[in-house]
């Protein structure tokens, strides 16, 4: 699921963080942050961009190697 700056029709903004090896230039974690419209427009003092899901902890990987992409999602 990729992440969105643009809100569509009842669906939150989000947006993806990918964090790379700077030396292997490979994915080390994947993060989906979003914004819940309606909690802040409702405590606008409350609002923050919150994490929905980290892909790493979501699918129970050890890291981000195809391999274990594979193992865990396929």
């Amino acid at each position: 699921m990729g992440g969105s700056a643009t809100s569509y029709w009842k669906v939150n903004p989000s947006f993806n963080v990918i964090t790379i090896d700077d030396k292997l230039m490979l994915p080390t974690a994947i993060e989906t942050h979003f914004f819940n419209i309606s909690l802040g427009s409702l405590s606008p003092g409350k609002a923050k961009w919150d994490i929905l899901y980290n892909f790493t902890k979501l699918y129970n990987l050890a890291n981000m190697s195809p391999d274990e992409i594979y193992r865990g999602v396929a």
